[in-house]
């Protein structure tokens, strides 16, 4: 399984078996795992109901939100 390696001026690169000891002594360093983690956005995150969201656009802008514009967009325009 290739290994991740990272330097300060080349970079990254994936490297496998005696090629990441080798690398070592050029300066490479193996890249630790991070531990997996839910995106910022999905956490904690308390559902909207979409209805009510185009209602307040309504109300606030005189017309309903564009038909593609997303839940996000539409929630950032009401707290301007």
């Amino acid at each position: 399984m290739p290994i991740r390696m990272t330097h300060p001026d080349h970079g990254t690169t994936f490297a496998v078996g005696p090629e990441v000891e080798q690398n070592e002594k050029h300066g490479w360093k193996v890249e630790e795992k991070a531990p997996k983690q839910k995106p910022a956005e999905a956490q904690d995150v308390t559902p909207v109901d979409a209805t009510d969201l185009k209602a307040r656009y309504t109300e606030k802008f005189g017309k309903p939100p564009h038909h593609r514009k997303k839940q996000e967009t539409i929630e950032a325009e009401l707290r301007e």
